[in-house]
């Protein structure tokens, strides 16, 4: 069986591997160094625009480079996902 074949990506999929890159790790006390247990949080900006890009089934993008006939789109905060989206025309 070939690679491509073994994993077939889903929007859901798709989506998710990149929300998971808005968790990070919080180590709350003394213990949790000790033992290293981080806690998860998750950064609401971040998984804020992942929901955004999700729902215009948008992809993600390095800087300001677009397909043709796309424009890049993000949201007005910090650690928002940056994604091309169709240029819609009236």
């Amino acid at each position: 069986m070939p690679a491509s074949a073994a994993f077939r990506e889903t929007p859901e999929s798709y989506y998710g591997r990149i929300m998971k890159s808005c968790e990070y790790a919080v180590r709350e006390n003394w213990r949790d160094y000790l033992l290293y247990v981080p806690h998860k949080r998750i950064d609401e900006c971040c998984a804020e625009s992942v929901r955004t890009m999700a729902k215009a089934g948008a992809k993600l993008t390095r800087g300001d480079q677009c397909p043709e006939g796309y424009q890049p789109n993000a949201l007005k905060c910090a650690s928002s996902k940056r994604w091309c989206e169709e240029i819609k025309r009236n």
